[in-house]
């Protein structure tokens, strides 16, 4: 044998023939039975010979010189480079050629800027050895990008060490490890999108096409004072490259910063993109047609390509960021799946971590995660010992159970009933969101799982409980949260305001509507009175950056700005009247909270009747030189309504003014220190509605007080 011992079975009398996978690539070979001591098989030399592997006695790896010949090979173009495409895409054969992806992109306002923190820092690492078919792969590689641009020789100070990393179909990619660079780099703030907030826009879709960009980084340039930065060392000399190559800290922000500002229009409409994954959703053939079509001119336009064999179209199923979305809902991809069911019970507490971390991902299809998994993630901390008994190998079988049997999560629809279910005891909450679906029965939407730590473990079971109920509806708020109750077709607001007078407009309209239905309202009730802006700040909605907008803008000579992404504060005019109006109509709508179309004019008449606190005189003055005429008679008539409707305004111009004079004060003083409250017997009080249940359609226009009560 291997180990210097001899076989206590004697001769070998049987031989079996086995599929194995020996450093990701699978093999086949004839194998004889028999007692091998401690080593579960042994590979001689016919497999050898059969095989070739290369073999690197000093680290003890084996690599196979066809996985290396996918190195060179694995961006070449296809044979039929629109094999599945639809015919009436044909027109834009450039996205899936090869011809264009070679050429050097131009630069662009998004080039991407490396920033150091310490400019004096030296950055320099040792080469990486390589077997010969590995030195033969990297000198196609530079060869190939010297001469389409791409790379060109270099005299910076500053390096890193190229290297081959394996993939996931066993071939390898060429990268260079710019660890030491990222580490002194200015990090970008860019947001990526959440891969959950991305699927919850998939509701209500019947079609779906996925695309794959093809090398997207590379399709952005580095800044040009930048490119010396990206110097990478080979034992074939120092190069630079021009195009964005992958590992850079701040790629990621910098390439979905680019990809959005293409799609910004169609985001979340019929669009979603998760850096160079492209998912397109339509609720019909026609419709979705024309999505498609959108989509590829974009990506024609910019240079961005996509590989056909990679991409899926017209499709009612189809896997999307590890996920498989259908029209149903959402479900584990099956190779994920698998991937969970081969798991091997982990040995020490690196495999443990590589398990949790893929088993995360797919949580929220998982009920009760955090209780099931919490034997397994005591083990992660260094400081505890590393015990694997029958209580953690029964957490892990039962983990792997409920993630390969976790069921279909259906899409939400607002227009559903939700049913939020809670639970909390011990070390752990958990909550289930789900809506009732065609054939009568719930069906989960998504689960939320989360472990108690600290002082959170010594709590009683019913603060445990309503913990649970407050983080659930945090977790679901972009299903919860909802807008305004419809009132006379109208569930949204414009909200217009002069930035110089402060003289503000609101007017009812739909949140679905375009923006034709816009440019009239803005004639109706704005245009029409005070002439055409200059200048318009708005967000960044699609009705306002659209190209019917923005021609007819530019046609006007209007000037549109645009809140920056993610920081709606940057409209902070608007911003700050919107809560305002929801105040507003929270006090004085009725129960059923549909009837606040009738309030707004009122709620416009008392704003722009109240001192502003950045000019210190109302917009009412600012607009028109004197304060509105207002001096309604304290005789009543003999019209009950008439005097209801009388009183109701005084009532709100007195309550307007005092709430800007508590707001004026506390703005200059501080909020005043709190002093016990005493009531007299007999004396009105008003009562906190904060945790009051009130059975109305609307809970964003629930009255925050109640009474007032003796």
């Amino acid at each position: 044998m291997l180990d210097g011992t001899t076989t206590k079975a004697g001769k070998c009398w049987k031989k079996v023939h086995l599929e194995f996978i020996c450093e990701q690539k699978r093999n086949s070979s004839d194998f004889l039975v028999s007692d091998i001591g401690q080593h579960e098989v042994i590979l001689g030399g016919n497999w050898l010979k059969e095989y070739n592997p290369t073999i690197n006695w000093a680290t003890q790896v084996i690599q196979f010189t066809d996985d290396i010949a996918n190195i060179a090979s694995e961006e070449e173009a296809d044979d039929n480079p629109l094999e599945g495409v639809p015919s009436q895409y044909h027109t834009y054969a450039k996205v899936f050629g090869e011809e264009e992806f070679t050429k050097l992109p131009p630069h662009r306002s998004y080039d991407i800027h490396i920033e150091l923190v310490d400019e004096e820092m030296r950055i320099n690492s040792p080469l990486y050895s390589m077997t010969d078919t590995e030195s033969i792969a990297l000198k196609e590689w530079l060869d190939k990008e010297l001469a389409a641009g791409k790379i060109q020789p270099s005299n910076s100070s500053i390096s890193s060490p190229v290297m081959f990393i394996p993939k996931k179909d066993g071939s390898r990619r060429l990268v260079v490890d710019y660890r030491k660079l990222n580490a002194n780099t200015k990090k970008s703030v860019y947001p990526l999108p959440r891969p959950d907030d991305l699927m919850s826009k998939l509701r209500g879709a019947k079609i779906f096409s996925a695309l794959d960009m093809r090398w997207g980084y590379n399709n952005l340039r580095v800044a040009e004072e930048d490119v010396p930065k990206t110097a990478f060392r080979t034992k074939y000399g120092l190069f630079e490259t021009k195009v964005m190559p992958f590992g850079l800290t701040n790629a990621p922000a910098y390439f979905q910063h680019w990809v959005n500002s293409i799609f910004h229009d169609m985001l979340d409409v019929s669009v979603v993109i998760y850096l160079d994954d492209i998912l397109i959703f339509s609720k019909n053939e026609e419709e979705h047609t024309q999505h498609v079509e959108e989509v590829l001119r974009r990506l024609q336009d910019n240079q961005l390509f996509c590989k056909a064999s990679k991409c899926f179209f017209h499709r009612q199923e189809l896997s999307y960021l590890g996920i498989r979305v259908s029209v149903d809902g959402f479900s584990l991809d099956p190779l994920k799946i698998q991937a969970v069911q081969e798991w091997p019970a982990p040995t020490n507490r690196k495999e443990l971590q590589s398990f949790l971390g893929f088993a995360n991902f797919l949580r929220r299809f998982a009920k009760d995660f955090s209780k099931i998994a919490r034997p397994l993630n005591n083990l992660i901390s260094p400081s505890a010992e590393w015990k694997w008994n029958i209580r953690e190998q029964e957490s892990f079988e039962e983990l792997k159970r409920v993630i390969t049997e976790a069921p279909v999560l259906a899409h939400a629809d607002p227009n559903k009933t939700y049913y939020l279910e809670t639970d909390a005891s011990g070390a752990a909450m958990g909550a289930v969101l789900s809506q009732r679906q065609e054939d009568g029965r719930l069906h989960p939407i998504g689960f939320m799982s989360e472990s108690f730590k600290g002082a959170e473990l010594n709590w009683d079971t019913h603060d445990k409980e309503l913990h649970a109920i407050i983080q659930s509806l945090e977790f679901w708020r972009i299903y919860l949260e909802v807008g305004l109750p419809k009132d006379m077709g109208h569930d949204a607001i414009l909200v217009i305001i002069d930035s110089f007078s402060k003289y503000s407009i609101f007017v009812p309209t739909e949140a679905t509507a375009n923006a034709a239905r816009i440019a009239d309202l803005f004639l109706e009730h704005y245009w029409k009175n005070h002439g055409l802006p200059k200048k318009t700040v708005s967000d960044r909605g699609t009705v306002f950056q659209n190209k019917f907008t923005r021609a007819l803008y530019k046609r006007l000579g209007i000037n549109p700005h645009f809140s920056s992404a993610y920081h709606p504060e940057s409209d902070g005019q608007t911003e700050r009247v919107n809560p305002s109006i929801e105040h507003f109509l929270r006090i004085y709508c009725g129960h059923s909270r549909k009837d606040w179309v009738k309030w707004l004019p009122l709620a416009q008449f008392a704003y722009n009747n109240a001192p502003h606190s950045a000019t210190s005189t109302s917009p009412f003055m600012c607009i028109y030189g004197r304060e509105p005429t207002f001096s309604p008679s304290n005789i009543e008539t003999e019209v009950p309504e008439a005097n209801d409707r009388t009183n109701i305004i005084l009532q709100i111009q007195e309550e307007v003014a005092s709430a800007l004079r508590l707001s004026k004060e506390r703005m200059t003083k501080g909020k005043p220190e709190e002093t016990p409250i005493s009531f007299e017997v007999g004396e009105r009080a008003w009562l906190d509605a904060k945790n009051i249940n009130l059975k109305t359609t609307s809970s964003k226009l629930n009255d925050r007080r109640l009474g007032p009560f003796k």
